[in-house]
């Protein structure tokens, strides 16, 4: 066999064992990110979700005492951030318009999959109170502003019908209660 030949071999082989060496390479799992099924089984993640939620909750904050002191730095408005200013409603509040359905679908996601991990029964009961609460107080912010709202209590996705009508504002109150009763 000519030395050609032999190194045109040696270089092919050596081309087959780097392209199946690389594979792995692309088989990585994504560092930066949790997946779903790790929430549902692991206690502080599920506690983190949750932290979520209570972040992502509609709140108005009188920050009036609290700006004499190192506690707040922005101000004495009587609400938090610069839409509502020393009490006064303006225009491009936002205070005003609130619409939580963004949560409240991070709320149906909770309930659809807390029972399917591992989690012991006391975090899990902790868990869907704390959930139950803040989708009681989500659609009370929604229905003290709106009246009726739709009352949705599974997660939407694009192959939902997404135009929900309307419930009324003694049946959203009654929902709410059975909420907070849960």
């Amino acid at each position: 066999m000519q030395l050609k030949n032999v190194l045109k071999l040696l270089l092919l082989l050596m081309a087959i064992q780097f392209i199946q060496s690389c594979t792995k390479v692309f088989d990585k799992k994504d560092i930066s990110a949790i997946s779903s099924g790790n929430v549902w089984n692991d206690a502080n993640l599920s506690t983190a979700y949750v932290n979520q939620l209570y972040l992502n909750m509609p709140a108005e904050r009188n920050i009036a005492f609290s700006s004499y002191s190192d506690e707040a730095g922005w101000g004495d408005n009587l609400s938090y951030g610069k839409d509502v200013v020393y009490g006064r409603v303006t225009p491009d509040n936002n205070s005003l318009n609130y619409w939580g359905y963004t949560s409240i679908r991070n709320m149906n996601i909770f309930f659809a999959n807390i029972d399917k991990g591992s989690l012991g029964s006391d975090v899990i009961s902790s868990l869907k109170g704390q959930v139950h609460f803040i989708r009681a107080f989500t659609y009370f912010e929604m229905v003290k502003r709106y009246g009726g709202v739709p009352i949705i209590t599974v997660p939407q996705d694009l192959n939902t019908d997404l135009f929900v009508e309307r419930t009324s504002t003694s049946e959203c109150l009654t929902f709410i209660k059975k909420d907070l009763d849960s």
